[in-house]
């Protein structure tokens, strides 16, 4: 490489040895892949629960990219759902945890997000049905207490 070239990374780790998925899919300039959405489903419900049986009363609702912090060993690090994680309160204020539903919620439409990222509106993403379902079940979670349970018994019989 040319000494005149500057190369300057996108993604850099944090003092925990984290990245966050929207510093991974700008790096990529790409969507994530199914596989990696189940992963990260299955990831963020290890978290999840033990975030919330850690400190209930520090949980935060995961709604954008900014806010799902990856640790370098590949899993989603705890600080992703507690107040201090992801982005910044003050850049990005997040909702206060009220349910487990709203976090099933939640994660679904970041889920989605992050396998829509970067295609354009005429583009459409076409899913297996199995996690068309699984996305589908987590957005309406806050709606419905059986899609809550239907979600972790489907990610535990998928993974």
């Amino acid at each position: 490489m040319a000494a005149d070239v500057k190369v300057t990374p996108k993604c850099s780790l944090d003092s925990n040895d984290c990245v966050t998925l929207q510093n991974i899919l700008i790096s990529f300039n790409a969507p994530i892949t199914e596989q990696h959405a189940w992963a990260l489903c299955h990831q963020c419900a290890k978290c999840f629960k033990n975030a919330i049986e850690i400190d209930r009363e520090r949980c935060r609702v995961v709604s954008k990219l900014d806010h799902i912090l990856i640790h370098r060993e590949g899993q989603v690090h705890f600080n992703t759902v507690l107040v201090q994680g992801g982005s910044s309160d003050i850049d990005s204020p997040r909702k206060p945890f009220s349910s487990e539903h709203k976090l099933v919620s939640y994660l679904g439409i970041v889920i989605f997000r992050a396998l829509d990222f970067g295609l354009s509106e005429e583009e459409e993403r076409h899913l297996s049905p199995d996690l068309e379902r699984l996305i589908d079940m987590m957005t309406a979670a806050g709606e419905f207490e059986h899609h809550f349970l239907s979600f972790f018994l489907l990610l535990r019989t998928r993974l």
